[in-house]
């Protein structure tokens, strides 16, 4: 139990001071009468005795004028007489009056009785520093018997009020143990400077005598009661305590109950202190922090753990050791209550101070054994209480208990990054910590392959396995992601090194990761064009049928059938893609296509034509349509149903007009013509396409058509005249020389040597700038360049490609100029490329980084409509990856909170924020909370911090931030303990302090520090006073 410091009753000392001034102890000497004959004398005389000041004072003071300056007796006692009438009439000239009598009567024995006279008067005017003055020129011994208990009791008095308590209670010594009316007063002043000097047996001894008196009576019985209490006399104040109540004076009832009620707690009579606590409390106005620790204390000790709670909340922040015991004790109070997350509080404050070092060792313990077992460590709590633990008390009983639970909360940890922190503070690692480091390392390489950070993941994972000392199931799991983190960065030997060695692991073919590893494998393979042991391995993953992952099977046999495709064994390709087809997954108008593409190469072309047709039904919004209508009329060429195959051809020149395939559908069409000898139709369509496609390699085909039509008329002379008009790339005396230096520059960059490549292929370009490779050569020289980090010259040779007409190049040079402009925030021209390539694109991955593109874009600019409409596209794609579709959701959730949509930024934050391990989710999810706070929705935006901090995301920063709005939602729910706590909580456990989080917490904190919520503990004593 913690005895917080005595508190004492208040009682002025001042209160009777009127009684003393004016009561019936006050006296006045009366002058003597002396006969005299003169009659002004003889008339002051008798108006003095009449108690007519003012009257008898002009009497004397024409007596005195008409003695003049003879001194005789009676001269000298008129003046006396006027000082006196001064004096009683509490004249402003009385102490002048006194003084001129003295200087002209040094000898008289009057002297002593004006100055004990003028001692009472400034007693009276509560001029007690002059009083004393007075007082201490009076000989006692010339004063009257009777004059003596007045003397002794106002020069004490006036000792006293000036400070000056010895010397008051000598004085009033003189006269406490005689029998005058001035002895009570005397008695009650120096019992109460015992008091005061903390002579409390003698002041009980006093103030005993006082008991019965009838002015003082009614109030010694609480210096009494007071004087046991700082005695720890306990018995005596329950003995007089109660009745004492039973006659309690007016304003005195409150400071008896304390008393009271502190005696039966310290005496550990909880039933009774509780009786006189409550009622002490339902006087009091406001409580101090010891009053509220007993109180606490006191319902605790009843079994009343609500109540205690309440009192114990109010001071468990306060740093001193009354708080420390405040919070040890609110603890077990909320864990007999069932609230065990507030208990884990309560001990985590308690642990944080050093007052009572036993408490400290047990509230930390058991606040990291409930947190722990909560699950609750935003921040690794439990992971640091129990590493402080074992740092600060290593020869604990509990020393074994903790290490064994310092392991598990690692084991169980989902903030990886700090436990890794954590972990490596670790000098001496025995069996249990490195099984613990091994998890904990892997599944921060985990998170960061997730975050597509490889490289730092292979290191983690290389961790991981550094720690395995033996083969287990991590050890397999971890040789698998650090073999995908290979394969992501585009290494694939490395890759293929280390899924082998998975595959050989102990355990690993009882692992969801294994049927992976063998369709991961088979990329590689595949990436590395050994076709035919990508075939096997992609075999193997579709025979073994475990992973349920029908997209990838579907995938797998797609790729099966390329690799039979790529090495023509046709008939076998077919079979795969007929089983991917089945599937109806990974692209299945991919696997169509293929598979009619196939077909025509084994001359099957009515069924090539009958595919193609079920895809552009089946598929309409396909990316493979212009290549079907394309295969389509090649194989009504093949089958000679020539309308047929130029009505193919025309679908793709009206219906796709930014398609690659317009020049070579055009070009098709002329040689139908050509074969159908509509000679003027044929030239007609190669002469468009030369004419609009210069230096591609249509346009070289065209120019070929347009030879053999003019040799076959006999017209060569106007093909040679055509030839010279249409640019130096169709002259026939510089085609070979121009084929000869860009095959030079070709030859090179299909080495990897770009950096001659370069030269000759700038070469090439300034010689032929319409050369019949130009568009070739400026996209290879780009490709070297951006190799070579000349961006700025890179994206000009894209920019020669794009401006060209539509080509095979038209599409890659969109993508890299594209993200050139976007990587060097030029997001204005960025987006004009992403709009171009939204228009030509083929490829449908092209055509998702187009839209993509157009979305980050828009983003920036800031351009918030947009953004919400290019998401939308985005999000109706079909197979979009994860990672994009959170993108999506986060820019659209920001641009219509932006422009003032909170409820549809919500969903779309709701739509990611179910996955915390992005940046992005754990954003999003912090938002919703933030949403919900915002529109007053209170217990909303709790349930989804709450939901947070179970997530545990590794993303500290959003958590921190959850944790803040946490101590505003608590705030405003009146929960100002849980507030402060969480706040400190955040200030102790957040590891970077370079983000502001610190800063708003320490602010926030200030803030519930300084609402007058709790009542500033006393320093020191204050004595009791009755006056």
């Amino acid at each position: 139990m913690f005895f917080p410091m005595k508190r004492l009753i208040r009682i002025s000392v001042y209160t009777l001071a009127g009684v003393l001034l004016w009561g019936s102890w006050a006296y006045a000497q009366r002058p003597a009468y002396y006969d005299h004959p003169d009659r002004f004398y003889r008339r002051g005389i008798d108006l003095f005795e009449k108690e007519k000041y003012g009257a008898a004072q002009q009497q004397f003071a024409r007596a005195a004028g008409a003695y003049g300056n003879l001194r005789t007796e009676l001269s000298s006692d008129a003046r006396y007489y006027m000082a006196l009438c001064a004096i009683r009439l509490f004249n402003n000239d009385a102490e002048a009056l006194v003084n001129e009598y003295i200087r002209g009567n040094p000898e008289s024995p009057r002297v002593n009785q004006i100055c004990y006279q003028m001692a009472l008067y400034e007693y009276q005017r509560k001029q007690y520093r002059r009083a004393i003055g007075w007082f201490e020129q009076v000989d006692r011994n010339r004063l009257d018997k009777d004059e003596l208990p007045e003397y002794y009791f106002k020069k004490g008095y006036s000792y006293y009020r000036r400070g000056d308590p010895d010397r008051a209670g000598v004085a009033f010594s003189e006269i406490k143990d005689r029998d005058t009316e001035y002895t009570a007063p005397a008695i009650y002043y120096y019992a109460h400077i015992a008091y005061e000097q903390e002579h409390y047996l003698t002041a009980l001894r006093e103030f005993e005598r006082l008991k019965n008196d009838e002015t003082f009576g009614h109030i010694v019985p609480y210096y009494i009661l007071q004087i046991y209490y700082l005695q720890e006399d306990y018995d005596q104040i329950i003995a007089i305590g109660p009745a004492l109540l039973e006659k309690v004076v007016s304003g005195r009832e409150d400071e008896v109950l304390r008393l009271v009620a502190d005696a039966f707690y310290r005496k550990g009579l909880y039933a009774e202190a509780e009786k006189y606590m409550t009622r002490y409390m339902e006087k009091a106005k406001v409580l101090t922090e010891e009053e509220r620790y007993q109180a606490g204390f006191i319902f605790y000790q009843n079994g009343k753990y609500d109540l205690a709670a309440l009192e114990f909340e109010k001071i468990a922040g306060r740093k001193n050791a009354m708080g420390q015991n405040a919070a040890y004790h609110l603890a077990d109070c909320y864990i007999r209550m069932g609230d065990r997350n507030k208990a884990r509080m309560a001990f985590s404050s308690a642990a944080r101070l050093d007052f009572d070092q036993e408490i400290q060792e047990d509230a930390l313990f058991n606040a990291a054994k409930i947190t722990y077992e909560l699950s609750y460590s935003p921040f690794n709590e439990a992971i640091r209480a129990f590493q402080e633990y074992i740092e600060r008390f290593p020869s604990s009983e509990r020393i074994d208990e903790a290490y064994n639970y310092l392991v598990m909360a690692f084991q169980n940890t989902r903030n990886y990054k700090a436990a890794l922190e954590s972990l490596n503070r670790i000098l001496v690692k025995n069996d249990r910590i490195r099984k613990a480091y091994q998890r904990v390392a892997f599944y921060r390489g985990l998170e960061l392959f997730n975050n597509q950070e490889y490289e730092e993941a292979i290191d983690h994972f290389d961790l991981s396995l550094e720690h395995a000392d033996k083969a287990n199931d991590l050890k397999a799991r971890a040789l698998f992601w650090k073999a995908e983190a290979w394969s992501r960065l585009g290494d694939h030997d490395m890759a293929i090194r280390y899924y082998e060695e998975f595959l050989t692991s102990p355990g690993a073919f009882g692992l969801e990761e294994y049927d992976l590893c063998l369709y991961s494998m088979g990329y590689a393979w595949f990436e590395k064009e050994n076709y035919a042991e990508a075939a096997s391995w992609f075999r193997k993953f579709t025979a073994s049928g475990r992973s349920g992952r029908n997209d990838l099977l579907a995938d797998a046999f797609n790729r099966i059938g390329d690799t039979y495709f790529i090495r023509m064994q046709y008939t076998t390709a077919l079979e795969y893609y007929d089983q991917s087809l089945a599937i109806g997954m990974a692209n299945p108008d991919y696997a169509m296509f293929q598979k009619a593409f196939t077909m025509g190469l084994m001359k099957d072309y009515a069924g090539k034509i009958s595919v193609l047709e079920q895809l552009i039904s089946k598929y309409p919004r396909s990316n493979y349509r212009d290549d079907a209508w394309f295969e389509q009329g090649n194989s009504y060429v093949n089958l000679q149903q020539y309308d047929q195959a130029l009505a193919a051809y025309r679908k793709i020149i009206d219906d796709f007009s930014g398609s690659s395939y317009v020049a070579r559908a055009k070009v098709k069409m002329g040689l139908v013509y050509y074969n159908l000898d509509r000679n003027d139709r044929a030239i007609e369509l190669f002469k468009q396409v030369v004419e609009e496609y210069p230096g591609t390699s249509e346009a070289r085909n065209a120019l070929t058509g347009l030879k053999n039509i003019y040799v076959d008329q006999n017209e060569v002379d106007t093909y040679f005249a055509y030839a010279r008009s249409v640019g130096e790339y169709a002259d026939v005396s510089t085609a070979e020389k121009d084929s000869l230096t860009y095959l030079s520059g070709e030859n090179l960059y299909m080495e990897g040597n770009c950096e001659r490549a370069v030269q000759v292929l700038q070469n090439y370009l300034e010689e032929f700038p319409q050369g019949s490779f130009a568009t070739n050569a400026y996209f290879y020289l780009a490709e070297c360049l951006a190799e070579q980090n000349r961006q700025e010259e890179a994206l000009r040779s894209y920019d020669e490609v794009i401006s060209r007409p539509r080509n095979i190049f038209t599409e890659p040079a969109l993508v890299e100029a594209a993200s050139i402009a976007y990587r060097q925030k030029n997001y204005f021209d960025a987006l004009e490329y992403y709009l171009i390539m939204e228009q030509v694109a083929e490829r449908p991955a092209n055509q998702t980084e187009a839209l993509k593109g157009q979305l980050r874009c828009y983003y920036h600019l800031k351009n918030y409509a947009r953004v919400n409409e290019t998401g939308e596209r985005l999000l109706q794609l079909t197979g979009l990856p994860e990672d994009m579709v959170r993108e999506t959701h986060y820019k659209m959730a920001r641009a219509y909170r932006e422009t003032g949509k909170p409820e549809k930024a919500l969903e779309h934050y709701r739509a990611i924020s179910e996955d915390v391990s992005s940046v992005m989710g754990a954003e999003a999810k912090y938002r919703v909370a933030e949403l919900y706070f915002e529109t007053g929705e209170i217990d909303k935006a709790e349930a989804e911090i709450f939901s947070m901090i179970d997530m545990n995301t590794p993303h500290a920063y959003w958590m921190a931030k959850s944790f803040l709005l946490l101590g505003d939602v608590l705030v405003e729910k009146g929960d100002y303990f849980q507030a402060r706590y969480t706040l400190q909580s955040l200030l102790d456990g957040y590891g970077r302090n370079d983000d502001g989080i610190l800063e708003e917490a320490a602010e926030k904190l200030d803030k519930i520090i300084n609402r007058d919520m709790f009542i500033t503990p006393e320093d020191t004593l204050k004595p009791v006073n009755l006056f």
